[in-house]
């Protein structure tokens, strides 16, 4: 009976360092995977929250083009850079002028 225990016991004991080496794997993969994403996050949160703050714009435009998603997506895509460019133009051109 005292063998049968101590089979048991080892057993058991195999399984725990087991089950331990593998969270510690996960743990370790997980762990290298969010290092991975990490600089990734921040653009994606924006994303995120450009998609949802511009869904109801990108509907009501799309009701106003008679269905047509793909040509109300162009549009609100080209305001968006027009959004981003144009100040950075003219920002750029008057420190340029100032320079000289």
């Amino acid at each position: 009976m005292d063998e049968h225990l101590k089979l048991e016991e080892k057993e058991f004991t195999s399984r725990m360092i087991n089950v331990a080496i593998k969270i510690a794997a996960l743990f370790i993969m997980v762990s290298i995977c969010f290092d991975i994403l990490k600089p990734f996050l921040m653009p994606i949160s924006w994303g995120m929250i450009l998609a949802v703050a511009l869904y109801p714009i990108s509907e009501k435009l799309t009701l106003v083009l008679s269905g047509r998603r793909t040509l109300a997506a162009t549009i609100i895509t080209l305001v968006g850079i027009a959004i981003l460019v144009v100040p950075t133009v003219k920002f750029s051109s008057s420190a340029v002028i100032c320079r000289f």
